[in-house]
């Protein structure tokens, strides 16, 4: 297999397909940052997590683009071939052990949010936060095994020169089925746990869907989770050539940096919503004199009755639960028209 001229061939879908949902990732976590900093000042822990790992995200990302580029110069001839391979299998060996980080990081902050925003009980908040930590430490060692299972470590990248003695190739692999089934299962957890508190408000179906589809999009990182694992059957064929090596690297980082942005952008998404309800009532005036009819938000609403709140709660038992990022109405019985994002917010 050569992987020199097999990367440089898939060289521009590679760097498309990392850098696209890099920058959507950034788009989605800077509006996020804006909204809650700017519009609702409800910056939190989870906030500075998630930085962190966008942080480590772009890191692994670069490292990984400049693998694929020194594959690309040595596809140029067999002289390039020999001098650049191991270097390209390096910086992807490097890619590949910060984008484990960066995928585990993340899923902290989601973590954080969740207890945050969900009425859970302490032991559930306790097991939340638990099991991302623990994702965290998993990849942790994965990334010890990955760079510990050839002695000396140089001769990962270049075995002819350094002639290591690596542990079996099974060892790895089994590892890294069991780390991707637990991130492919944290992703699931967090994307479904929120739906079962959505489920137990007071509104129409129809609501409770949308808002757990918007709260559930960590499901579609999931499924990338389980498509790479499935592909962790590669780490058993790399062997002790290079370019073989090279080539399965290149393939598990590239995935695991598109789960790890997913995951970002998943998590980014439903804080995001202050953003457009802004821009839809500045937009408000300037579409009407056009004649577009803009129907008045319900968050409009809220504003102008926020001042009367108190008076209202002790006349009868209307309730304005209303949090910075996203607000929950309950009026007698009637339909909330806003995802809860704090505990003191739901019913």
């Amino acid at each position: 297999m050569e992987a020199g001229p097999t990367l440089a061939n898939h060289a521009a879908p590679t760097y498309s397909g990392v850098w696209v949902v890099m920058s959507v990732s950034t788009i989605a976590f800077g509006l996020r940052l804006f909204s809650r900093a700017s519009i609702t000042s409800d910056l939190g822990w989870e906030d500075l997590v998630m930085a962190i790992g966008w942080c480590i995200t772009l890191a692994s990302t670069i490292v990984y683009t400049l693998s694929v580029h020194v594959s690309v110069i040595a596809s140029t001839s067999t002289e390039n071939l020999a001098k650049y391979l191991p270097d390209a299998l390096r910086l992807n060996l490097i890619a590949t052990g910060i984008s484990i980080i960066a995928l585990m990081v993340p899923k902290i902050s989601i973590a954080l949010l969740l207890t945050r925003i969900l009425n859970s009980t302490r032991v559930m908040k306790w097991l939340i936060i638990s099991i991302s930590v623990l994702a965290l430490v998993m990849g942790v060692i994965a990334v010890i095994i990955e760079f510990e299972q050839c002695d000396p470590v140089p001769g990962q990248w270049d075995p002819e020169r350094y002639h290591p003695k690596c542990w079996p190739a099974s060892v790895q692999m089994n590892y890294s089925y069991f780390v991707g089934s637990w991130s492919a299962f944290l992703d699931f957890f967090y994307a479904i746990y929120p739906a079962s508190v959505i489920w137990k408000l007071n509104m129409a179906n129809s609501r409770k869907i949308d808002l757990s589809i918007l709260m559930g999009l960590g499901i579609v990182s999931g499924s990338v989770a389980i498509y790479k694992t499935s592909q962790f059957h590669l780490l058993q064929e790399r062997g002790g050539v290079v370019a073989e090596a090279l080539y399965v690297m290149s393939q598990l980082s590239m995935w695991t940096i598109i789960e790890t942005n997913i995951t970002i952008i998943a998590a980014c998404i439903p804080l995001t919503s202050p953003v457009f309800r802004a821009a839809k009532r500045r937009a408000a005036p300037y579409l009407r004199e056009v004649g577009i009819n803009v129907r008045s938000t319900r968050t409009d609403k809220h504003s102008n009755r926020s001042q009367n709140e108190h008076e209202l709660s002790s006349q009868n038992r209307t309730q304005i639960y209303v949090h910075h990022d996203i607000q929950v109405e309950s009026n007698d019985g009637r339909e909330s028209d806003r995802i809860p994002l704090s505990s003191h917010d739901l019913p």
